[in-house]
């Protein structure tokens, strides 16, 4: 797809819970993804997060289709995966955004 469309500078992925297994196949990096957490794929959110955590990467969330980030200051992988496993799993629902530092 990006012989043909040109390279993303934004990737949004609703794939119902198969997140993970697109994201695992990413051969280039993306300047700016966001994908969907819920309660019920709480550990394949954190491995993403693993994944797509590089030095110069960054985190923020939306909570509930709300579209303002919960953050105030971007944050790194890890304490992005600490945020999530400290949320309740009951009707979790979100989506996540990773960018690099230099976009």
């Amino acid at each position: 797809m990006i012989e043909t469309y040109g390279f993303p500078y934004f990737c949004k992925l609703d794939v119902e819970g198969f997140e993970w297994q697109v994201l695992s196949q990413l051969s280039h990096t993306i300047p700016v993804i966001e994908f969907e957490f819920t309660g019920g794929f709480v550990e394949n959110t954190v491995k993403i997060i693993a994944a797509l955590n590089r030095k110069d990467a960054m985190f923020n969330y939306i909570r509930n289709e709300n579209l303002k980030f919960k953050l105030k200051t971007w944050v790194s992988g890890e304490e992005m995966i600490d945020i999530i496993l400290s949320l309740p799993k009951n009707r979790l629902h979100g989506n996540i955004y990773v960018k690099t530092e230099s976009n």
